[in-house]
């Protein structure tokens, strides 16, 4: 589509740039969504206008009509033959079918209805277009392996597609050569079927990376097996493993060192902490004995890793908050199993709470803070405040000047 206003250069930009086409007061064009392909971008404003640039085969969906122009190899602008055009045309195999999503993959496109059906055309090696055949579909062609049901969105990798249905069941058909479909013998499925173990899950919403599946779920009750391939593997060995990994990950978060922290070592702090919060939910959920894991009460495994998470999670230092929510999002979920305190929480409450009221409060840090909560949180659930307060009571009364008059 002409000069974006990017600098032509030889090489990848390092940061980010303004495009200045798009930029401006007067050229501003209040752009409310983008999209890009392998080799181009799209933009589209609020007055409904669409803007292109780069090079590549384009689609657009507007008041439920498709078009589309640019390569027509393999049949993928729809509309029959190979031949490709330089100006958009309408998909008339589309037309009156209200089409509400439009999705391409490597040389193909998936069309989603108000009805819930799909159509796919274009190239149709390793079964990427779902109808049971490797055959180019040249035209939009109904998949029969989702009739009765009713598909509310959908997805396409560079070979796959996934399919979610109002009844949050997730269909997947295509290549399977990177485990799309969570099947390590890697078997390419030519029709829809349903994804193994995402039934009773409250799946809400999917996506494809070239070859990744993602699902994401509503329910805020969800479970994992003990041992799930690359998740979770409750065993005394993980639970070593995972306080070294920790330990290492964690050494000079107090910004003693290396500061500012860079973007890297962040994001490998948040997915280290996720690990033990994923196999505290595991054993917590199954009921294991701490013993397995070698987190039983006062063992030095467990004293260490919680010294290291405790740590991160009430730091008032200049530590990150995508860490230390990191952190504290591990107490939470494991607070039966990996408790902050050692026997006496209401001691360590007392030592946390400020020791005046003179607005020392203003100035804890969230960490001290969360503390505080998780402690109090604790003691509400388990009865314990009440336990604490009667016996703080008892022994005040017992002190009261009255009772030697």
């Amino acid at each position: 589509m002409g000069d974006t206003g990017l600098e032509r250069r030889q090489g990848p930009l390092e940061e980010p740039k303004v495009i200045s086409a798009y930029s401006g007061k007067q050229a501003r064009k209040d752009v409310v969504h983008i999209a890009c392909g392998s080799t181009y971008s799209t933009a589209i404003t609020a007055k409904g206008e669409l803007y292109t640039w780069g090079r590549g085969n384009y689609g657009w969906l507007g008041h439920g009509q498709v078009w589309s122009w640019g390569d027509g190899d393999y049949g993928k602008l729809g509309r029959g033959g190979s031949d490709g055009c330089k100006t958009p045309k309408l998909i008339e195999k589309l037309q009156d079918l209200d089409v509400v999503k439009v999705l391409y993959g490597s040389q193909f496109s998936i069309a989603l209805m108000k009805s819930g059906q799909v159509y796919s055309w274009g190239k149709g090696d390793n079964q990427r277009l779902g109808h049971g055949t490797e055959e180019d579909v040249r035209y939009p062609r109904l998949l029969e392996g989702l009739q009765g049901k009713k598909v509310i969105d959908v997805a396409a990798g560079s070979t796959h597609c996934l399919a979610l249905t109002e009844d949050s069941e997730v269909h997947s058909w295509g290549s399977n050569k990177q485990c799309q479909h969570f099947d390590t013998l890697r078997v390419t499925k030519p029709e829809p079927a349903a994804f193994p173990g995402l039934d009773a899950k409250h799946i809400v919403g999917i996506t494809c990376g070239p070859a990744q599946s993602c699902a994401w779920s509503s329910c805020s009750e969800w479970s994992i097996g003990l041992h799930v391939p690359f998740g979770a593997d409750i065993c005394s060995v993980t639970s070593e493993q995972l306080d070294l990994l920790l330990r290492q990950v964690s050494e000079g978060m107090d910004g003693s060192v290396d500061w500012p922290l860079p973007q890297e070592k962040e994001c490998v702090a948040v997915a280290t902490l996720n690990l033990p919060r994923l196999q505290l939910h595991a054993a917590i959920s199954h009921q294991v004995d701490p013993e397995f894991p070698g987190l039983g009460l006062g063992s030095v495994l467990l004293n260490s890793l919680k010294q290291a998470v405790v740590t991160l999670a009430s730091s008032a230092g200049m530590l990150l908050s995508t860490v230390q929510s990191a952190a504290q999002a591990v107490l939470q979920r494991g607070w039966s199993v990996l408790p902050p305190t050692a026997g006496k929480p209401d001691r360590a409450l007392s030592a946390l709470l400020p020791c005046t009221v003179s607005g020392n409060e203003e100035n804890m840090s969230p960490g001290h803070q969360f503390m505080i909560d998780l402690l109090v949180g604790n003691f509400m659930a388990d009865g314990g405040l009440e336990s604490a307060l009667h016996a703080a009571i008892t022994a005040e009364i017992q002190v009261w000047p009255w009772r030697h008059t």
